[in-house]
This record gives C-alpha cells, structure tokens and sequence, in this order.
C-alpha cells in the first residue's frame, strides 16, 4: 500500500512538472492572449479598482491585472509543486525539516531550470525575480504541507490519552 501511495505521488509530481513545462513552452504570444484574456475578464466581472484610484485608461488597468495574475500562477504552480515533492518526499524521509528542506531544493531547482528553459522559447526570457516568486510558492506549497503533518501527529498523539481520560 504504502509502495503504491509513494508511486501515485511521484507520479503526481511529474505529471505537475509537465504542467509547468508546457506552461512555460509557450510562445510569448500565446501566453500573453492567455493572460490578456483572463486580465480582460477580471477587468469586466470584478470590480478591483478602489473608488479614489486614478488610472490612465482601462488598457493600463488591464495591463497591470495581467502582470499581478501572471505573478499569482508563477506562485501558485510551484506552490502545488513543493506540496506535491513534500508529500512524496515524506514516504522517504522521517524527519520534518529533511522533507522541507529537499522539497524546497528541489522546487527552486526545477524552477531555475524551468527559466532556462524560458530563455530559448521565443519571446520568452530568464527573469531572477521569477526564480524568486517560484521559490516562494515552493516554500509555501511545502510549508503548508509540513504544517498540515505537524498537526496531524499532534491530533493523533492527544487522540490516545483523550479516550483515556473517558474511561
């Protein structure tokens, strides 16, 4: 069983990492009408803008949703990623930090590598900033985790003395 669990979950986190690179295989045009299309969308059902903030036009406005959700899946994709090396690697490891800190080495891995990647995809760069948002989705996607399994093991360790007390 646990063999079987270990499997899904790196498979899960290969799967994740093919997410991410065709993601990052798209040429600057066809993920910047992606993104325009969402921004464009948020702009028209979302009303984000406080009443005293001056803008130039709706394009500007629009142009900056655009770069914030760009930011927010960079953060977010890598933070499913350092989850998913964080559970996967914990069928390895006993100890807590060994699994975060692995998780974390491997995310801000796969995420210098992911903007190598980006550098030889037209229109595509290697942006450092984006190294730096990726691995901190990957921190928190794997810290979330640790938490999680921290209160676990503190959940499970009352349980016991709890029923206990009962009797």
């Amino acid at each position: 069983m646990k063999r079987t669990k270990t499997t899904i979950l790196w498979c899960l986190v290969v799967v994740w990492m093919a997410v991410i690179f065709c993601f990052s295989n798209q040429s600057s045009v066809n993920s910047g009408a992606v993104s325009t299309a969402v921004a464009e969308t948020v702009y028209e059902n979302v009303d984000l803008t406080p009443e005293r903030f001056e803008y130039k036009n709706d394009n500007w406005l629009i142009a900056h949703y655009e770069m914030l959700l760009r930011k927010a899946a960079h953060l977010f994709i890598f933070a499913v990623l350092g989850a998913l090396f964080c559970l996967a690697l914990s069928s390895h490891l006993k100890k807590k930090s060994y699994v975060f800190l692995f998780s974390v080495l491997l995310g801000i891995i796969y995420a210098v590598s992911d903007e190598i990647h980006q550098h030889f995809v037209p229109g595509r760069s290697f942006l450092l900033k984006d190294i730096l948002i990726d691995s901190i989705g990957v921190i928190i996607g794997a810290g979330v985790i640790i938490l999680i399994m921290f209160l676990i093991s503190k959940i499970k360790k009352r349980a016991p003395a709890r029923s206990e007390d009962r009797a």
